[in-house]
């Protein structure tokens, strides 16, 4: 096996650091406003920003139509060095109250909302889809 010329030892670090920022998934930067669709019921939520700060209303159910308009994220707002993450508060009704979420965009047409409110462990509450 042949050794590295001691030239490129020292460059070896810095060009593979430039190769992991060029293949940094093109997610990275998304932005979640839109329309999601729940990957398991005819439901649709639209998530919107004003000033920095999301909420997520129900924009069509069609088993639920009496719940369009309903927000069920509030207070959504983007993680401090995570680009795909973002906290928020989610209405749960089985205890009348907003639990702590993470969503996580898992590449730019898949966003997961995750319960982080007990012990900081993630447990997946919904899967939406563009």
């Amino acid at each position: 096996m042949r050794s590295i010329p001691v030239v490129f030892q020292h460059t070896l670090p810095v060009f593979l650091s430039c190769l992991l920022l060029i293949s940094t998934p093109a997610f990275a930067n998304t932005t979640i406003d839109g329309i999601w669709k729940n990957a398991v019921k005819p439901a649709w939520l639209a998530i919107t920003f004003e000033s920095g700060i999301g909420s997520a209303s129900v924009q069509r159910h069609d088993i639920h139509p009496k719940a369009v308009g309903l927000s069920v994220i509030k207070n959504i707002k983007p993680v401090i060095n995570q680009p795909s993450q973002w906290r928020g508060e989610m209405y749960s009704a089985e205890i009348d109250s907003y639990i702590v979420v993470l969503l996580i965009a898992t590449d730019p047409q898949a966003l997961v909302v995750y319960d982080i409110s007990k012990d900081d462990t993630k447990k997946e509450i919904l899967h939406l889809v563009r």
